[in-house]
């Protein structure tokens, strides 16, 4: 697929494809399930109970992915034991505290400053408001921030003092750690630090699990360069940054993004 060499191409027809992509299902309904799973791949929880999983296999091969990109200063669950000083990895969780108050100091300040860096006006603001409400650990509240800072502080506090009664070295190494976290999340442009060259295209895949889905399920199946097709309006209006076939079937080899059909072979 080639997009416009001129830049993206805000066509009547691409423009429609997006309008009817988000007619089908909302933003937010497409998010909801997306950020669910992702904060339960970051945490490494698992949940047996449920029958199967609400997405598609592909979209976890993504969020693996933004465990090791955007969250790579995060430290593996294992290695959290807060409740036992003597057993605590005060680096490991260092490093969550430092990050946790960086997405605090994100919503108290660096977000007003993106709204008014990017000119977005009051009803993008509101949708942008609303994706945050998305994420699990956020409150309802007038401010989407109040829950998560109620208990990032909160851990912060307790932390600081368990470390510091453990000793100056212990204490030292876990303020050492909380400034790791907070400058290996999120720079000071409010942009993740660990963004991967891929992250557009990631997005949008995510963002569309629920048309992917149905092109997996569907009979005749059918094939990636069918999918590369479909693609064509949202590169072509910037959506997504795929330029051709080829970086197309890469990116599909990387996540297993898989369809039932044979597609044309691979260039060489």
């Amino acid at each position: 697929m080639k997009t416009n060499p001129q830049g993206v191409s805000h066509t009547s027809s691409n423009n429609e494809a997006v309008k009817a992509l988000f007619r089908r299902k909302p933003l937010l309904e497409r998010l909801a399930p997306v950020m669910g799973e992702l904060l339960l791949t970051i945490k490494g929880g698992k949940n047996p109970a449920r029958p199967e999983k609400p997405l598609p296999e592909y979209c976890y091969n993504i969020f693996k992915v933004l465990r090791k990109t955007y969250c790579k200063i995060l430290p593996e669950p294992e290695q959290l034991r807060p409740g036992d000083p003597k057993e605590t990895d005060w680096e490991a969780l260092g490093k969550l505290i430092g990050a946790g108050l960086r997405c605090l100091r994100f919503g108290e300040s660096d977000f007003d400053a993106i709204i008014k860096r990017e000119g977005l006006s009051v009803e993008e603001t509101a949708q942008l408001t609303a994706m945050i409400r998305v994420m699990p650990w956020l409150s309802e509240k007038t401010n989407p921030w109040g829950n998560g800072a109620e208990l990032v502080w909160k851990t912060f506090l307790a932390t600081n003092k368990s470390a510091h009664e453990r000793g100056l070295g212990t204490f030292a190494q876990l303020t050492g750690a909380i400034e790791k976290g907070i400058g290996g999340f999120v720079d000071e442009e409010g942009q993740c630090v660990g963004e991967s060259g891929r992250a557009n295209i990631y997005w949008f895949l995510l963002l569309v699990w629920p048309e992917i889905q149905e092109m997996q399920r569907r009979r005749p199946p059918i094939t990636r360069t069918d999918f590369n097709e479909w693609l064509r309006p949202f590169a072509q209006c910037g959506l997504v940054s795929i330029t051709d076939l080829d970086q197309l079937l890469d990116v599909c080899d990387s996540i297993a993004l898989r369809f039932k059909g044979t597609g044309a072979p691979r260039k060489k």
